[in-house]
């Protein structure tokens, strides 16, 4: 299961989810005691910059669409993790079963590999805070220390979170026997999906199931924009809380960290939730026979590069 700095182990699981609930992206985190221990205890702490400066001041979706492009990145994925595998040519390879659950499935590997990469980012920052000689009896870097140490069970758990979707993955597509079971590469959609609901007949258009998914995949790419906005707020705050200059305390940098990724975890869940509202719409209106090609080209109808 994947954890957060600091938080221990959810048992709950939703389908073989881990991930945190979307809507309620703070439900089980402790609250933080911020304490007079100033960063400045770990002497020479150098301060890490901002990772998204440059979405500070973009418009909501260029925000929602550039992080979902640098967190699905798979710069920091383990070695050898799998076969990569387009949804095009995954949705090639079914012979059966339901097509809702397969795409699903699919997303849910691509987030596990998100938040994977997030943990490994995260890692890194607490490497970098610990670069410098320090006291390790002073009460800051035992702070930083232990929350490195929560960091890497967090990413172990991740892994194999990550490996238990692809196993399930494998599993749908009848390659559990694989020595490398597949890993999705294709980018998640976060622009606005063009519903098109002129173009479908008045009968379709009026039933519930299209009804309720039309007004759902809004709503869900405007909860996308704005939790884009509040990883791109955590991202500044923890980056001016890592500040030595700013005499801040080490509890108030521990707290922006998690802030900062919990955020980004509720954006992942988010956009996962997304796709597979997106899936759902489009086998609802398309008729059944429609070959994989053309459903794959009308789940990724969005463009996936960033807006100017």
């Amino acid at each position: 299961m994947v954890t957060l700095v600091g938080e221990p182990p959810d048992p709950r699981t939703s389908g073989g989810s881990l991930a945190l609930d979307p809507g309620h992206p703070n439900s089980d985190l402790p609250i933080p005691r911020t304490v007079d221990k100033p960063v400045t205890e770990v002497q020479g702490n150098p301060c890490a910059p901002a990772l998204y400066p440059a979405l500070a001041g973009a418009r909501p979706e260029a925000q929602a669409k550039q992080l979902t492009i640098t967190l699905h990145g798979d710069p920091t994925l383990p070695e050898g993790i799998g076969d990569p595998v387009s949804l095009a040519d995954f949705l090639g390879r079914q012979s059966g079963g339901d097509r809702r659950e397969l795409i699903g499935a699919y997303w849910l590997v691509r987030q596990r590999a998100a938040e994977y990469q997030v943990l490994a980012q995260q890692a890194q920052l607490f490497e970098d805070l610990l670069l410098v000689p320090q006291d390790a009896e002073r009460p800051a870097g035992l702070r930083l220390s232990t929350a490195r140490l929560d960091t890497e069970a967090a990413l172990h758990e991740a892994h194999a979170a990550l490996l238990e979707t692809q196993f399930e993955l494998a599993i749908r597509m009848g390659r559990e026997s694989d020595t490398a079971w597949p890993m999705p590469n294709t980018v998640p959609c976060s622009d606005p999906y063009p519903l098109k609901l002129d173009a479908q007949p008045g009968r379709l258009r009026e039933s519930w199931p299209v009804r309720r998914l039309a007004a759902m995949i809004p709503g869900l790419g405007e909860g996308l924009r704005r939790r884009a906005a509040a990883v791109v707020e955590a991202d500044a705050a923890r980056a001016a809380a890592s500040s030595p200059a700013d005499g801040r305390s080490i509890e108030l940098l521990l707290s922006c960290i998690r802030r900062q990724t919990e955020q980004t975890f509720a954006f992942l869940a988010t956009l996962t939730d997304y796709n597979r509202a997106i899936a759902e719409y489009a086998l609802t209106v398309l008729p059944p026979e429609t070959p994989p090609d053309k459903l794959a080209a009308a789940l990724m109808v969005c463009p996936q590069q960033p807006n100017k």
